[in-house]
């Protein structure tokens, strides 16, 4: 039978030692609740020594509800090491976050690149729902990535999760990243205004490979739904397989029904890059996804391996993007000279774009590029008006071709 407590502090100091022990003795079936107070829980950096191992204030464990409904803050000059994060599941199964909470941490103190709000690693048959914020953090509001390394030689894929409804607002680094994925799920999430330290993407989907131990990570039945980005220092979404190996198994990602908005920043909608290496195959599906009102590219494509997963877009729609000192809203770079440039098709290319100027900047891609397909439909804007910049140089596929009527691309040169 399940065990429900509530935290039961004095709704200003969460002492982490109480709270862990509370986690521990809820082990496999039990519910704990973090109330809302009037002010911020203050919630203190991990204890003990050691500040290049990774550490946690709060550690959930196997079968484990924790139902975040206050407002989670790190205290100041707190968590100094550099591996330090708010809350983590390490090898663990079965948990659950939940509530209507946030989990902050305090930003402009920390350097680096790894404090996570959330940090998951290794972990099987978990889920994130709610209407929880991960904010404010020094490197990911939530970080999903295999057992480390360092810590054991196995690194241990994360499989059967869910992320759900979830804020992930200011954080140095990333919204959410994502090297492990084994039937996983995003689902409405919100991504914004990640600034601080490369990347700098409200979602990067980058999986690594442990040479020397021949161990890959897994992109494997990944489905990212009505998700929106905004406001990121680089890019809205980001998949780089670049760091697969030989051995990593065919990545299957899919896109559905996400957003990539306008932001006072210059990100890019979305970039998939695989420039030198990638796994054996595979297949990324992006349907029915549009970025709007973007200063850069709607869509960047660095596809250059000939080896790597077929690319796939349903219904892309890039609106008013570009509209900086850019040549074009969409750049494909596919390939090496001599080779040929991995598939890519666009099932109706939808681009409304406001200048008389190129709808496809070509980089290194093969002539003929047999392998991009597709068609376009181009919109011209109320306020269409002809670009006087142009970049030298570079082979375009121009407006002029395309006005006013659906386009096949076919051995595209």
């Amino acid at each position: 039978m399940s065990t429900t407590v509530t935290y039961p502090g004095d709704g200003v100091d969460a002492d982490t030692e109480i709270l862990n022990g509370i986690t521990a003795a809820l082990a496999d079936d039990g519910h704990l609740i973090i109330p809302a107070e009037a002010t911020p829980w203050q919630i203190a950096g991990p204890a003990g020594t050691g500040l290049d191992v990774p550490r946690a204030a709060i550690y959930l464990q196997d079968g484990l509800h924790m139902e975040i409904n206050g407002d989670l803050l790190a205290k100041t000059g707190q968590f100094l090491g550099a591996r330090d994060c708010m809350i983590r599941a390490d090898k663990k199964t079965a948990f659950r976050l939940s509530g209507t909470g946030k989990v902050r941490m305090r930003k402009a103190e920390y350097a680096g690149e790894f404090r996570h709000c959330l940090n998951v690693r290794g972990s099987t048959d978990w889920l994130v729902d709610g209407a929880l914020a991960f904010n404010d953090s020094g490197g990911d509001g939530i970080f999903i990535g295999p057992s480390e390394t360092d810590l054991d030689d196995l690194r241990i894929q994360c499989a059967d999760y869910a992320v759900k409804n979830v804020v992930c607002d200011n954080n140095r680094r990333q919204g959410i990243s994502i090297l492990s994925a084994i039937r996983a799920l995003l689902y409405g999430c919100t991504l914004t205004n990640s600034v601080g330290t490369a990347p700098q993407s409200g979602l990067d989907i980058e999986p690594e490979y442990d040479s020397v131990n021949d161990l890959p990570d897994h992109i494997t039945d990944l489905r990212v739904v009505n998700c929106v980005g905004s406001g990121s220092a680089s890019r809205n979404f980001f998949v780089n397989l670049s760091h697969m190996g030989d051995t990593s198994p065919p990545a299957t990602i899919l896109f559905h029904n996400c957003r990539s908005l306008n932001t006072v920043r210059n990100p890019w909608g979305w970039n998939f890059s695989m420039p030198t290496f990638g796994p054996l195959g595979g297949r990324i599906d992006v349907v029915n996804c549009v970025a709007r009102g973007l200063l850069k590219k709607a869509l960047r494509v660095q596809w250059r391996v000939d080896r790597g997963p077929a690319l796939n877009f349903h219904n892309f729609w890039s609106d008013d993007c570009a509209i900086s000192l850019e040549p074009a809203p969409i750049e494909l770079e596919l390939g090496t000279a001599g080779g040929t440039g991995r598939h890519v098709w666009f099932n109706n290319l939808r681009i409304s774009d406001r200048f008389d100027r190129a709808l496809i900047q070509k980089t290194s891609i093969p002539d003929p590029c047999a392998e991009v397909r597709g068609t376009i439909q181009v919109d011209r804007l109320k306020d269409f008006r002809p670009r006087a910049a142009q970049v030298a140089g570079l082979p375009y596929v121009r407006y002029r071709e395309f006005r006013d009527r659906p386009v096949t691309l076919h051995n595209t040169a």
